[in-house]
């Protein structure tokens, strides 16, 4: 592992040689909250934007527009466009075109709004009546607000009686921080409730996830740089840079994928966690602030 003090000095001073492009996380990378902005952040964004050195948000939100996860980054003073986010949801098209689901109706575990923008741009159709469930041709658990109970128990039915279905994650965190405080329980709990309730049924079933650590959005990612971004040769993985604070997601992800990964000192991570970290979360790179 690499330190360095600041992230862009690095990238200035030869890092620049090694990478084609660059994927950030946002909580703890780029913003703290909402409006509040990392040491750096926006002169961060705005040299990578002058440099044409092509980039992306990436965001296990699967829940929001990219428009509204983008305005809580713009409202920081970092100049970003929402074609430049990509949340976990985004890559559930990617799996649908992989599983052969386009055109069919897909069972909603979760609030569909806004999620079902993103369920009909991978040319599904969102289904929320419990009593559809076994017409769909497979599962999503996207989370948000919603009655859990009836939902869930229709998913818990459905898949012992019919284990092949496939059964979709986005997020698959266990929880996340509430606006008002405390925790919320997130969609990657809610799906691993249900699995385990299956496993006493000896019944194994392993869902797909979509967000980070997970390889759905780092290929949505890829091939969104690569068709978007007008580079003069083909975007391999090794040839991109991961940037974030959370060494089982941001940097377990970008290793898994072959990717550079650079750990950011200003989040979640601590110089105690990173002497236990395992072998697959070890940084290429350690920055203590972007710029």
């Amino acid at each position: 592992m690499e330190t360095h003090p600041a992230f862009l000095n690095w990238w200035k001073q030869g890092g620049n040689k090694l990478y084609d492009a660059i994927l950030f996380d946002i909580d703890g990378t780029l913003i703290l909250g909402r409006g509040n902005p990392m040491p750096g952040a926006p002169e961060t964004i705005d040299f990578l934007h002058e440099a044409r050195i092509p980039f992306r948000l990436l965001t296990n939100d699967g829940n929001r527009p990219r428009e509204r996860k983008c305005s809580f980054v713009t409202e920081a003073g970092i100049h970003v466009v929402p074609q430049e986010l990509i949340s976990c949801s985004h890559a559930l098209k990617g799996v649908a075109q992989r599983l052969g689901l386009k055109g069919c109706d897909l069972f909603v575990m979760g609030n569909p709004i806004p999620p079902g923008d993103y369920i009909r741009d991978a040319g599904l159709n969102p289904v929320v009546d419990p009593e559809r469930i076994s017409s769909c041709a497979a599962i999503f658990a996207a989370g948000g607000h919603y009655e859990w109970r009836e939902s869930m128990l229709a998913v818990f039915n459905e898949l012992a009686g019919n284990p092949g279905k496939p059964f979709i994650v986005a997020n698959p965190d266990s929880y996340y921080l509430l606006p008002e405080g405390g925790y919320g329980i997130g969609a990657g709990a809610q799906a691993r409730y249900i699995i385990r309730l299956l496993s006493e049924l000896e019944i194994s079933k392993e869902p797909i996830y979509l967000g980070k650590p997970y390889r759905a959005i780092f290929d949505y990612a890829l091939a969104d740089i690569r068709e978007n971004s007008g580079l003069k040769h083909p975007l391999t993985p090794e040839r991109v840079l991961m940037l974030g604070d959370f060494l089982k997601s941001d940097i377990a992800g970008a290793n898994s994928m072959g990717m550079g990964s650079g750990l950011m000192m200003t989040g979640v991570t601590t110089r105690e966690m990173l002497k236990h970290a395992s072998a697959k979360e070890l940084p290429s790179y350690i920055f203590d602030h972007l710029a």
